[in-house]
C-alpha cells in the first residue's frame, strides 16, 4: 500500500536544535531518573556541545538521552560511594570523557591552516547529516603511453566516477579556450583521491568541486581560502541543483567555512532556512561554471559583480547571551557555536571556583580532592 499513502520525509536535529532539547528537556528528565539535583551536578554549556557533535551525531535523539543517562547515573554511583565529599561535580568537556570515554567522531578538517594547490572542499551528505568532502588532485608527468591517463581512487561509486570523468573533460576545455599554451594536460596523469577512503562516496553533486580541484592544479592556483561548493555539473558547464542544502550548510559551519557555493536552483531553499543556520557565511547561487569560477578563482570585483546580479546571500550575525544557570536557555533563544568562547570561560571559572574549594576543604579537614563505525554511505540526495 506504499504507493497509496503520502510518504513525509522528515530531516534531522541541527546542532542548535538539539542543545535546545539537551538542556531544556534531557537532562532534567536524567537528573530526575536518577534522583540527582541541580545542586548536586551540572553539566556545562561547552560539554553539552562536545557531547552533540563528538558522541551524538545521529539525526534524531535517541543515543542523546542514553548519553545524558549514562553520565547521572555514574554521578549517582559516586554520590552513593561518598566519593564527592558532598561537592557539586560539574561536567565540562574537560572532564566529559571520564564519563563518556573517548569521542565517537572526530569533525578535524584536514587542511586547517591554508587549502594547498589541486584541493578544495565539497559538501556531501550522509545518513549522519552533512559532512565537508575534500578532493585532492595531483599530476605525474612523463608516464608511459600504457598508463591510464586518469585514477580515480578514494572508494567512489559510479555516478561520482562518471561525475569525475566530466569534470576533467569540462576542465580541458577550459583551459584549451581560456589558455591555449597550457599544455599541463598533455603529458600528465591525473590523480583524483577523496580521503577516508574506506567511506563509500556517491552521487552527481560533487562536479564543480573536481572541475575546480583540477583547474587548480592546471592553472598552480589555489582557490579562496574557507571555501566550500557543491553542484552537478553538465559538459556544457551548467551547475545543476542538489540535494541534502541544509545539511551542507550546517557541515560548512561546523567546520568553521566562511563562504560556499550553491547551484542557482537552490537559491529559494537556502533562503527559506533559519538564520541561525545561514548567518555568519556568504553564498554564492551559480548558474554556470563560470559563476563558480568568479568565486573560486577570482577577485574581489567578481564577487561585486555576482552580488550586482543577485546572486549572493548574507545573514549578519546576532550577538546573543545564555544563561547558563541550570544549563537552561533562556525563552527558547537559540544558542550558536560563537558562543562557545564563552563556554570555555565558564568551564574555566568553573574549574576555578572548584579547585579554589578544594583547596580549602584540605586545609581544612585534610581531605584529598576526588574528581572524577557509523554509518559511513556518503549519499547525495539528488
Amino acid at each position: 500500500l506504499i504507493d497509496r499513502m503520502e510518504v513525509i520525509r522528515l530531516s534531522g536535529y541541527v546542532a542548535e536544535e538539539k542543545f535546545n532539547i539537551l538542556n531544556k528537556f534531557l537532562i532534567p528528565k536524567s537528573k530526575k531518573e536518577t534522583g540527582i539535583t541541580s545542586s548536586q551536578a551540572e553539566i556545562t554549556p561547552a560539554a553539552s556541545r562536545k557531547l552533540i557533535q563528538e558522541y551524538c551525531k545521529e539525526p534524531g535523539v535517541r543515543q542523546l538521552k542514553q548519553k545524558a543517562d549514562q553520565i547521572f547515573r555514574k554521578v549517582a554511583l559516586k554520590i552513593a560511594r561518598g566519593e564527592t565529599n558532598d561537592k557539586k561535580i560539574t561536567i565540562n568537556k574537560t572532564n566529559l570523557e571520564k564519563f563518556l570515554g573517548l569521542p565517537l567522531y572526530n569533525d578535524e578538517k584536514i587542511y586547517l591552516s591554508q587549502t594547498p594547490v589541486g584541493v578544495v572542499h565539497g559538501l556531501a551528505y550522509t545518513s549522519l547529516g552533512g559532512t565537508t568532502l575534500p578532493i585532492e588532485v595531483i599530476s605525474v608527468n612523463n608516464i608511459k603511453e600504457s598508463d591510464e591517463p586518469f585514477i580515480i581512487t578514494g572508494q567512489l561509486g559510479d555516478v561520482m566516477k562518471e561525475s569525475s570523468k566530466i569534470a576533467l573533460t569540462f576542465a580541458k576545455s577550459i583551459i584549451q579556450k581560456f589558455d591555449p599554451s597550457n599544455n599541463f594536460f598533455e603529458n600528465s596523469t591525473i590523480h583524483l583521491h577523496s580521503p577516508e577512503g574506506a567511506v563509500p562516496k556517491d552521487g552527481p553533486s560533487a562536479g564543480v568541486t573536481i572541475v575546480s580541484a583540477i583547474l587548480s592544479l592546471a592553472l598552480n592556483k589555489p582557490v579562496r581560502q574557507n571555501i566550500a561548493m557543491t553542484g552537478e555539473v553538465t559538459l556544457t558547464g551548467r551547475v545543476l541543483s542538489i540535494g541534502g542544502a541544509k545539511e551542507k550548510i550546517l557541515a560548512a559551519r561546523q567546520s568553521n567555512i566562511k563562504t560556499v557555493i550553491f547551484p542557482l536552483g537552490n537559491k529559494n531553499t537556502v533562503q527559506s532556512l533559519e538564520n541561525f543556520i545561514l548567518e555568519g557565511i556568504d553564498f554564492y547561487f551559480a548558474s554556470t561554471y563560470d559563476d563558480v569560477y568568479k568565486v573560486a578563482f577570482g577577485t574581489d570585483e567578481d564577487l561585486e559583480y555576482l552580488k550586482n546580479k543577485n546572486q549572493h546571500y548574507r545573514v549578519e550575525k546576532k550577538s546573543k547571551k545564555i544563561s547558563t544557570q541550570n544549563n537552561n536557555v533562556k525563552n527558547n533563544e537559540v544558542v550558536n557555536n560563537d558562543n562557545l568562547e564563552n563556554d570555555n570561560d565558564h568551564d574555566e571559572k568553573t574549574n576555578n571556583n572548584n579547585n579554589n574549594n578544594n583547596s580549602n576543604e584540605e586545609n581544612n579537614n585534610n581531605h584529598p580532592d576526588e574528581k572524577i563505525n557509523h554509518d559511513d554511505n556518503i549519499l547525495d540526495k539528488n
